[in-house]
């Protein structure tokens, strides 16, 4: 397999077959999602404008802190392959919309597979449960 451009990997495959050599290609992009703290959203915020090739999307639990700098409606493909005698197959996209209703479950899960592995007046509970309603939930895929 051979890999090439920063922005996003192509991985090449060549086959023999009976009617000769093919390349089959994967193409991906670097997608990132993660939790972080209020402090941190504000830094990361601060270096984003400096990469206007990053795409992100940033939002809080509640959805009333919702930061893009692309559509809110356009799916962006983030891995997608190239066969012979084949359609383009994209099997992942990054959905603005899909990310809203994913960042409900995101959260909730702090909750119900976290924060339940304690008691409610522990530390570790409270700790959790700050992150569950404090921080942001940060995607980021390339263009």
């Amino acid at each position: 397999m051979e890999s090439s451009s920063q922005s996003q990997e192509v991985y090449r495959r060549r086959q023999t077959n009976l009617l000769g050599p093919e390349t089959q290609e994967l193409h991906t992009q670097a997608y990132l999602e993660f939790f972080c703290s209020p402090s941190f959203m504000r830094a990361l915020m601060t270096v984003l404008v400096d990469y206007p090739q990053v795409n992100y999307h940033i939002v809080n639990r509640q959805g009333t802190e919702n930061m893009t700098n692309c559509d809110s409606y356009q799916p962006i493909a983030v891995t997608w392959g190239v066969f012979p005698g084949m359609e383009i197959i994209q099997p992942t996209v990054v959905d603005p919309v899909s990310f809203h209703i994913w960042k409900d479950e995101a959260f909730m899960l702090w909750g119900t597979h976290w924060a339940s592995l304690y008691s409610p007046e522990s530390t570790s509970h409270h700790i959790i449960s700050h992150i569950q309603n404090t921080y942001y939930l940060p995607r980021q895929p390339r263009r």
